[in-house]
C-alpha cells in the first residue's frame, strides 16, 4: 500500500491515467451514505452482502441498477460494469467491510481485483473508475492484507 495519503480527487485522476483503481480509506466509523466529488456516481456495497459469487452479482446489480437481462456471470458482469450510465466524471464503488466481499468464493476475490483494473482502464482517459475500501481501524489492516493477497495495489485515501 502507498505510504502517503492522497485526496479522493487526486485518487480518482489517477484512475484515468494508469494509477490504482483501488484505494483504502481508514475511518472512524462508516458513515450512513456514500459520498464523491461533483460528476461522479457513487455507490457503496457493503462486502458481508457480497461474500459469494452470486451474492457479489446480486448486489452489484442492485447497487449499480444493471438491466432485468443481467446473466449472474462474470462475462454478463464485465457487460454491464462495462455500460455503466454516462457521467460527467467517472464512477466510484464503495465497499464496506472490504474483508468479507468473496470471502466465501476462494480466489474468486483476484478475479474481481482484476477486473476493476480493466475496468478503469477501459474507461480511461475520459472518465475515472476507482473502488474505495472503506475500513475501520479495527478492519483496515485485515482489509489491506487480504487485497493485497488478491492482487490489489492499494492506495491509502484519506
Amino acid at each position: 500500500m502507498s505510504s502517503n495519503d492522497i485526496g479522493l480527487d487526486e485518487f480518482l485522476a489517477a484512475t484515468a491515467t494508469g494509477g490504482s483503481a483501488i484505494g483504502l480509506r481508514v475511518v472512524d466509523r462508516v458513515s450512513a451514505t456514500a459520498a464523491g466529488p461533483a460528476g461522479c456516481a457513487v455507490r457503496r456495497v457493503d462486502g458481508r452482502d457480497a461474500r459469494t459469487l452470486p451474492a457479489l452479482y446480486r448486489t452489484m446489480a442492485t447497487t449499480w441498477d444493471f438491466p432485468a437481462h443481467f446473466g449472474r456471470n462474470k462475462d454478463a458482469f464485465d457487460d454491464c460494469m462495462g455500460d455503466l450510465p454516462d457521467t460527467r466524471r467517472g464512477y466510484l464503488t464503495e465497499i464496506t467491510s472490504p474483508g468479507a466481499l468473496l470471502d466465501r468464493a476462494p480466489g474468486e476475490l483476484a478475479w474481481f481485483v482484476d477486473s476493476m483494473a480493466f475496468y478503469a482502464g477501459e474507461y480511461a482517459p475520459d472518465r475515472q473508475f476507482g473502488v474505495l475500501l472503506v475500513a475501520t481501524a479495527d478492519q483496515a489492516a485485515d482489509a489491506a492484507r487480504i487485497w493485497s493477497a488478491a492482487g490489489a495495489e492499494l492506495v491509502a485515501v484519506r
